[in-house]
């Protein structure tokens, strides 16, 4: 025969509140299993979907077509592939517009690039970089921009630019993109040529070379056939004043000089 303690339904044993509670945590995990199904969706629309894919890609302030299609490799060797395995390099959201701008600056012959994201758009604006000497290496000519880095190889009969000619006295395999003389050096030769054009105008320089990639001593060639001799550390105003001074003492004859030796302050030796 059954009591009625055990005639009861497991309903009745159990505490109203221990239901209740137990009934709120059923509905606490299912709200937290759908928040994180939205969420896991959202990331999904954000990150992988074509939605916020790059679509276009516009580019100003670039107008020589070499340089153009340069950019947009650049752009497009950027953007290829996934980052840290798992992350698309095209999402708009994900682009990281600073380290874009170095990329193109450093892979395109282009340079002050600004990089703005609209929805599918990437906006790229910068100006051409030009060049502002051409190193000669045996018979072969290339671009050098003002931190020194080879912009591109140029045959001797397509040089577009009227710039100083900097040659090393070697036959040495230069490479597109590599830095073979630091931006301190070509500063240095930019302002130099400046003074000697004009402190020294009866003598036109007519080649540059330098003897290493260290590049402290740089000879710059007259049109007589001697050269001058600078330390790139050195005052290259007040060189260039002694110097004037010698060449116009007389008894001294610059056609038969073969180099005039400038490096230590206040001393001149030639030859």
């Amino acid at each position: 025969m059954k009591t009625k303690v055990q005639l009861q339904s497991w309903s009745e044993r159990v505490p109203p509140n221990r239901l209740e509670r137990q009934a709120k945590k059923k509905k606490a995990l299912i709200f937290l299993l759908a928040g994180i199904l939205l969420v896991c969706i959202l990331l999904y629309l954000l990150v992988y979907s074509s939605i916020f894919r790059i679509e276009k890609i516009v580019i100003s302030g670039i107008n020589e077509v070499d340089n153009f299609n340069a950019v947009q490799l650049a752009v497009q060797k950027y953007t290829k592939g996934f980052k840290f395995g798992i992350l698309p390099k095209d999402n708009i959201w994900l682009i990281n517009k600073n380290q874009l701008a170095r990329f193109i600056d450093e892979n395109a012959p282009v340079e002050e690039v600004v990089i703005s994201k609209e929805f599918r758009t990437l906006e790229i604006g910068g100006r051409e970089k030009l060049p502002v000497l051409i190193w000669q290496e045996g018979e072969q000519n290339y671009y050098l921009d003002k931190s020194g880095w080879v912009m591109a190889a140029v045959a001797k009969g397509e040089i577009k630019y009227d710039l100083p000619t900097i040659n090393r006295g070697t036959t040495t395999a230069i490479a597109v993109g590599a830095q073979i003389i630091d931006s301190k050096s070509v500063d240095f030769i930019e302002g130099a040529l400046e003074e000697l054009k004009e402190g020294l105008r009866g003598w036109p320089i007519k080649k540059i070379e330098v003897k290493d990639f260290a590049n402290r001593e740089v000879n710059f060639y007259t049109h007589e056939g001697w050269y001058i001799i600078l330390d790139i550390e050195g005052d290259t105003g007040k060189a260039l004043a002694n110097l004037n001074n010698f060449l116009r003492q007389e008894g001294v004859d610059s056609k038969k000089l073969h180099y005039v030796d400038l490096r230590i302050p206040d001393k001149i030796f030639y030859k």
